[in-house]
């Protein structure tokens, strides 16, 4: 997807404000087109979190646990250490971002209430697995679930891809400060870098991909 990048200059200008998270940590939002081919419509937010370099810094580093769905911001606040060894941490600002639609960029993806989430995981099991009766049954709740999500998140369902995620990754590399994105990325993760790397091939860093997806 090819995109005109003086639409998108607002986007690219913006400034982060870090605030000390519960963990001691800093947290911060980017704001990003909802729809990267309509930037001037609606827009949405990505939740990021920074572990400082403990030593000479060397840049920042995004990271991303994979899923897709997991959370880069909850895999940092649990520890630096579940996201990087203690050599990376002390060189480089290590960033865990909750791609859109994950965690807690906003807004966030709504399907069921607790209680239909409880009935649509363990209801029992209609006919014997792999009969035609089990497979109708289960396109069924697929698609009760397909259309809740629909129902009760709005138009982010539809703009979330892992292209979106990609386009949302180099704003965040830019309000880092960061000319060329270092990126780690586990499981899915790695295929996110990927995609990342075909759009903005002039501004990949350094980029590791571990348990390609």
């Amino acid at each position: 997807v090819t995109l005109s990048t003086s639409l998108h200059d607002e986007y690219y200008d913006e400034k982060l404000d870090w605030e000390k998270c519960d963990s001691g940590l800093e947290c911060a939002k980017v704001t990003v087109p909802l729809n990267w081919e309509k930037p001037s419509a609606d827009s949405v937010q990505v939740a990021l979190i920074k572990h400082k370099a403990t030593g000479a810094r060397d840049g920042s580093l995004l990271v991303d646990p994979g899923g897709p769905g997991e959370s880069g911001v909850e895999l940092v606040d649990y520890g630096v250490d579940n996201a990087v060894d203690s050599t990376v941490a002390k060189h480089y600002d290590v960033i865990g971002f909750d791609p859109r639609g994950v965690g807690l960029s906003a807004p966030a993806i709504t399907c069921l209430s607790d209680s239909q989430q409880d009935a649509y995981l363990y209801a029992p099991t209609v006919g014997a697995v792999g009969s035609k009766p089990w497979i109708a049954d289960e396109e069924k709740r697929a698609k009760t679930l397909a259309d809740a999500c629909a129902t009760n998140t709005g138009p982010l369902i539809a703009h979330v891809d892992t292209v979106n995620a990609a386009h949302d990754m180099d704003v965040v590399r830019a309000a880092l400060g960061e000319k060329k994105l270092n990126y780690l990325g586990y499981s899915y993760g790695t295929y996110l870098g990927a995609v990342y790397a075909g759009l903005y091939p002039k501004n990949v860093g350094r980029m590791v991909f571990d348990g390609p997806y």
